[in-house]
């Protein structure tokens, strides 16, 4: 769990924009798995284990976060954002992921392009009549346009190098022997 406030506005705007993206690609859920899709929609790092962590995110109705239940305490909650549907050892997270998807009756799913292949292939019978694609083509455009959160940790991290170099090239971090 992090230590600092979450914005859940922020994490709804995205949200929305990749909404509005999904309805210009005709897209009807995106799922992501590991990588930095994840971060940016909800602000969780999934670890890259061989349990599935995976948010799905439909057109028009709430994302839901399946993960394993080891690892929800790690999640900050938002429940404006998203549901979490944590699942036990015992239980077939693919079939909980396509029962999920499934409800929202998909002809086109973006999927993203670090989701683990055993997942997708295990996924891939489980949802016939399916048209898959790659959400970098509907979450690539989003990303590159940077929100406000964004600059700000941008001008924060380039103040801090800032302060780091100065201090280089005053000789008050001696380079000496490094």
């Amino acid at each position: 769990m992090t230590a600092f406030p979450v914005d859940e506005s922020l994490h709804l705007d995205r949200i929305d924009r990749l909404r509005r993206a999904m309805v210009e690609q005709r897209v009807d859920v995106v799922l992501v798995s590991v990588g930095l899709d994840m971060p940016y929609l909800i602000g969780y790092q999934a670890m890259p284990l061989e349990r599935l962590t995976m948010l799905i995110v439909p057109l028009e109705a709430r994302a839901t976060l399946v993960i394993p239940r080891l690892e929800a305490p790690r999640v900050n909650m938002m429940p404006s954002v998203f549901d979490i549907v944590a699942w036990d050892e015992t239980e077939d997270p693919v079939r909980i992921t396509a029962d999920i998807v499934r409800r929202h009756k998909p002809s086109n799913i973006a999927v993203g392009y670090q989701m683990w292949a055993m997942f997708l292939v295990e996924l891939l019978p489980m949802m016939v009549d399916v048209r898959y694609s790659r959400a970098v083509d509907v979450m690539g455009s989003l990303r590159m346009r940077k929100d406000v959160a964004e600059i700000e940790a941008l001008h924060a991290a380039g103040a801090a190098v800032d302060r780091i170099a100065a201090k280089l090239q005053s000789g008050e971090i001696p380079l000496i022997g490094r």
